[in-house]
């Protein structure tokens, strides 16, 4: 899987129930998994800039160990390469990157997106010599299965490593919802467990306008799910709370209420833009909906 670093980086990719009981139940719910949420930190007239940008891709689906290392326009690619004997990374249905930037003598870590499973996630990590501790931020793309599902378990067993009240990013209350995969069969597509976050001592940040991530780069906030793209992997969305577990409908836009089909396609956009200064650039870490 390339690692991707030059300073000239191009713009490129939600229950009611009834009866004494079950009113109780939901009293307890919505106690225990509205945990401390805030919103993130405006984004401010100027936008941060950085001297360095590497993108590394941790989780895809599948890695060419034999792919040569090179250069893409101003892009400098280098390839992971072949694995030491009996180690390798892992490839699966899911994304996840890490952005290491330098500025100003200062260094940022940022995780972007967790992937299917935490057992692929932290085995490249692991390969990949990205230690947990170093993370300054998390970053959620969207409320997707296949960009979240590693989240909980990384968490989990990384909790004595991470640093206190490490800040997660999210798009808004929509990632908490629950959601079915409807292609062919449906099935359970996962949700975002508030509890595991609780547990965790993370600190979550709201980004529904253009925010500052880590001192060194920002969000666009929502972008319209609007596009060229055929769907080809669609989902349901559910809204509401049952057992603890979804959305709350009062943190959501009124149109959200009767969602039911969102389409998966490419929602993490990643943009520099560069200022006058040839090693200067802007991170943003762009989302949609």
């Amino acid at each position: 899987m390339p690692r991707c670093t030059h300073s000239n980086w191009p713009s490129r990719r939600m229950f009611l129930c009834c009866g004494a009981s079950a009113t109780f139940s939901v009293l307890i719910g919505s106690l225990l998994t509205r945990s401390p949420i805030a919103g993130a930190d405006p984004l401010p007239g100027e936008v941060p800039t950085v001297d360095h940008v590497g993108l590394r891709v941790v989780t895809d689906s599948y890695q060419l160990a034999i792919a040569p290392s090179g250069r893409v326009g101003n892009v400098e690619v280098t390839r992971f390469g072949m694995p030491p004997a009996g180690k390798s990374l892992l490839g699966e249905f899911g994304l996840a990157m890490h952005v290491e930037s330098s500025g100003n003598g200062e260094t940022r870590n940022i995780l972007i997106d967790f992937g299917f499973t935490s057992e692929t996630l932290e085995n490249n990590l692991a390969m990949r010599g990205i230690a947990p501790e170093s993370l300054d931020a998390l970053v959620l793309s969207h409320g997707h299965y296949d960009h979240f599902g590693g989240l909980a378990g990384f968490l989990q067993h990384n909790q004595r490593r991470l640093r206190a009240d490490l800040p997660l990013y999210l798009g808004g209350e929509e990632a908490f919802c629950s959601r079915e995969w409807t292609a062919g069969k449906i099935e359970d597509f996962g949700y975002i467990d508030r509890h595991v976050l609780a547990n965790a001592k993370v600190k979550v940040l709201i980004a529904e306008t253009p925010s500052v991530i880590a001192g060194h780069g920002f969000t666009t906030g929502n972008i319209p799910t609007v596009s060229f793209e055929k769907v080809l992997s669609p989902s349901q969305m559910h809204v509401g709370i049952k057992d603890g577990i979804g959305c709350f409908p009062d943190k959501l836009a009124t149109e959200k209420h009767k969602a039911q089909g969102r389409c998966h396609v490419k929602l993490l956009a990643t943009r520099y833009a560069e200022e006058a200064h040839p090693l200067r650039k802007r991170m943003d870490f762009g989302r949609t909906r």
